[in-house]
């Protein structure tokens, strides 16, 4: 079944999309043609949240604007982010932010509030402060003032970047797994005098657990970690504890061998995924974790990260180190 609206996307530019940002002229004269113009976008998140904007006619064209600066704010954008809105149903349309540069899916950090009640459900509905009509308002002035983009150049930039998206952000998340596991990642476990390699698969992402006296029961995980290896967080992450002991190089492969085996008879723990207007992304349920699990003050803890097919993270693994 055909879908009523096409795929349409915008570079991000803050000098000239602050305030409003225009929909591509080749999208709407499709509107036009169909008769079936949109005069409220609904913008959903991959999370489900929505954020409802107006459209606006500036002269001949047509623009985001009452609700986009809350659009813009709430989402975090910044220069030369891309936008890839894909029609759902009605008015509404599911949004993508991607890194122009590498065209990794960008992860929206909430407002999360200092309790554990996290509202990821509120809906942005009173994005127009302007007291607009329902029709839309043509305005001649900021007409003059248009940003003049040029459709057939972006839409050209669309068709070469969308059929290479997907590969492309797995190809430069793997490179730079690569780099962290070498370079900021290994320059923090050397301080604490632990070879990563004995203990994680090879590949994938690791990081040494901060105690944190203030914050006793969260796990905060490093945003270099996150924005080297384009981590996506559901709501929930699972932890699960494994002591070691040293281990010589040449058990290396054994150990590695065995330990989905071994894994199941450790301790595992639910923890919740908060996030930070900052980047910062904590696990709470780490001080609980830590008892069950009997890990102490003396114990060093590497996290290996165990990522599924599509990015998302499968487990927390704890490698628990203990010098004897």
């Amino acid at each position: 079944m055909a879908k009523d609206y096409p795929d349409f996307f915008k570079v991000f530019s803050t000098e000239k999309h602050t305030e409003r940002m225009r929909i591509p002229n080749a999208f709407v004269n499709l509107m036009r043609s169909k008769r079936k113009v949109i005069k409220d976008f609904i913008l959903r998140d991959r999370r489900g949240r929505d954020w409802h904007v107006k459209a606006r006619l500036i002269g001949d064209e047509l623009y985001f604007d009452g609700g986009w600066k809350q659009f813009r704010e709430e989402n975090s954008l910044e220069e030369d982010d891309f936008l890839v809105f894909t029609h759902i149903e009605n008015t509404v349309f599911r949004f993508k932010i991607l890194e122009l540069s590498s065209m990794c899916e960008k992860k929206k950090v909430s407002v999360v509030e200092e309790n554990n009640n996290m509202e990821d459900e509120e809906e942005v509905n009173d994005g127009d402060d302007d007291d607009e009509d329902d029709d839309y308002e043509y305005d001649a002035a900021a007409a003059a003032d248009d940003d003049g983009d040029d459709d057939d150049e972006n839409e050209r930039m669309y068709k070469e970047i969308s059929r290479s998206k997907h590969q492309h952000c797995r190809t430069c998340c793997k490179c730079k797994a690569g780099n962290i596991g070498s370079s900021s990642a290994r320059s923090k476990l050397e301080d604490d005098e632990i070879d990563a390699e004995i203990y994680i698969q090879p590949g994938n992402p690791h990081f040494i657990a901060k105690y944190i006296h203030s914050r006793p029961n969260e796990l905060f995980i490093p945003k270099n970690v996150i924005k080297d290896f384009c981590l996506c967080f559901t709501k929930h992450v699972t932890l699960e504890c494994c002591h070691c002991k040293d281990i010589q190089s040449n058990d290396l492969a054994a150990y590695h061998h065995i330990l989905p085996q071994i894994s199941t008879i450790h301790i595992e723990k639910r923890g919740q995924v908060r996030t930070w207007r900052d980047g910062r992304v904590r696990v709470l349920g780490w001080e609980d974790f830590c008892r069950k699990s009997k890990i102490t003050e003396n114990d060093s803890c590497l996290c290996e990260i165990v990522l599924r097919e599509d990015g998302t993270i499968r487990i927390l693994r704890v490698h628990v180190v203990r010098k004897e």
